[in-house]
């Protein structure tokens, strides 16, 4: 589950909140989204530090591409649940 909201009153946080959503469920289907369950926890936690990381920097690239966006930002939480075991990444 992702949940993401853009930073209120600065222009440009829904399109900022996309990017990031869009960005990390992109790359979860792409490289775990079939081992998700069965990877072991450290990997779990480098792989998400790594989308995230990987959606701030489309981010910022968007907003250095369109000065309109040069503030955006956003919140976004990233949960999986495994078994009794929850993990939350979070921006």
């Amino acid at each position: 589950m992702i949940l993401a909201d853009g930073i209120g009153g600065i222009k440009g946080g829904e399109v900022a909140s996309k990017i990031a959503v869009n960005t990390v469920v992109s790359l979860i289907d792409q490289e775990i989204k079939d081992t998700i369950d069965t990877l072991d926890e450290e990997t779990l936690k480098v792989n998400l530090t790594y989308y995230y990381q990987e959606a701030n920097k489309a981010i910022l690239v968007e907003s250095l591409n369109n000065p309109d966006l040069k503030d955006m930002g956003t919140t976004m939480t990233t949960v999986v649940i495994r078994g009794r075991r929850l993990f939350i990444c979070h921006m």
